[in-house]
């Protein structure tokens, strides 16, 4: 942030300003680091689409369904093109408006809803499947 100060221009909110440059550093830390596993908490996801995983403490059928379906899903995550993963985790986990994630990501309000849209829909296709 301290590198980066000189260049911050209000006309954004300095949340996304700040979540801008973490997000660039995470994103040249993925790609630095390819080959290691990367991993999505998913038990936030449960709206339409996404499924809800029950508690770890029921049983040990259920834990070992619940790991084997987390990893679906996470691989089904992380398989997602770039741009609709990163929208799609702007918006579900940090909670960033669609204005935010267009802002950090360089392109329209409408393209970011399409973006999050799509990885929807491919996540239901992928898991429909599992279910």
């Amino acid at each position: 942030m301290f590198k980066a100060a000189k260049n911050y221009k209000p006309k954004s909110k300095f949340k996304t300003w700040l979540f801008t440059i973490a997000s660039n550093l995470c994103l040249n830390q993925i790609r630095d680091n390819k080959n290691r596993p990367q991993i999505v908490d998913i038990f936030e996801f449960n709206e339409a689409g996404f499924l809800a995983i029950a508690p770890y403490d029921c049983c040990p059928e259920k834990t070992l369904e619940n790991k084997e379906l987390m990893d679906i899903i996470r691989d089904s995550i992380r398989d997602l093109p770039k741009k609709q993963r990163i929208a799609l985790l702007l918006q579900k986990y940090d909670g960033f408006s669609y204005s935010e994630i267009s802002h950090m990501m360089g392109c329209s309000v409408s393209a970011v809803e399409s973006l999050i849209q799509r990885a929807r829909q491919n996540l239901k296709k992928t898991l429909t499947l599992y279910l």
